[in-house]
C-alpha cells in the first residue's frame, strides 16, 4: 500500500510510535495506561511512555521519482519508560516490562503492515535499562530501551507527489 504522500512516510517518530502502541495493546496493556511522550508528571499508574529518540538516517537513499532520492532507512533508540507508584501497583513493574521484551523479541511480526503500513523494522535489539526511584511520588521507573533499524516498505513510496 502506497502512503498518501512523502510528508507521511517521513513522520517517522510518530509512525514508529503508534506502532509501538499498537503493539503493547494487543499484549494486553490497556490503552489508557499506553502515552506516546515522557511526561513530567502524571496520576495515572501503571503506565509506559513511548518515545523514539536519537532518529537518524543511515544514509540510505531511494529513487522515490524520476531523478529524486529520499532517505529511505534510519536508525534511533525506542524508549519504553515504566512507571508504577511502589505502594499501589508496584507488583506491575516487572510484568509491564517482560511484556515490552517479549513483544520486542517477536518483533519481525509484531511490527507488520497492519501497524506500520509505510516502513519495515529490520532491527531491534534490546541496547540497556535503566532504572529510578521518584521518590517524592513513590514511584519506581525502569527505562528500557531498544536499537531500531527501520525503513520505508518498496511499495510505500506515492507515485506522485501533490
Amino acid at each position: 500500500m502506497s502512503a498518501p504522500s512523502l510528508k507521511e512516510i517521513l513522520k517517522v517518530e510518530s509512525q514508529i510510535q503508534d506502532a509501538w502502541r499498537q503493539i503493547l495493546q494487543n499484549a494486553g496493556v490497556t490503552p489508557t495506561q499506553l502515552f506516546i511522550q515522557f511526561l513530567a508528571a502524571s496520576s495515572v499508574t501503571p503506565r509506559i511512555e513511548i518515545n523514539l529518540v536519537r532518529a537518524n538516517a543511515t544514509g540510505h537513499y531511494s529513487e522515490v521519482l524520476p531523478g529524486t532520492f529520499m532517505n529511505s532507512a534510519w536508525e534511533g533508540e525506542l524508549v519504553s519508560r515504566i512507571v508504577t507508584r511502589r505502594n499501589v501497583n508496584g507488583d506491575q513493574h516487572d510484568e509491564l516490562l517482560a511484556i515490552c521484551r517479549r513483544e520486542a523479541a517477536y518483533f519481525l511480526d509484531s511490527f507488520n503492515a497492519n501497524v506500520l503500513p509505510w516502513h519495515a523494522m529490520s532491527q531491534m535489539k534490546e541496547n540497556g535499562t535503566h532504572r529510578l526511584i521518584d521518590a517524592d511520588r513513590d514511584e519506581d521507573i525502569t527505562e528500557l530501551t531498544h536499537k531500531v533499524v527501520f525503513s520505508v516498505r518498496k511499495n510505500a513510496w506515492p507515485a506522485s507527489e501533490p
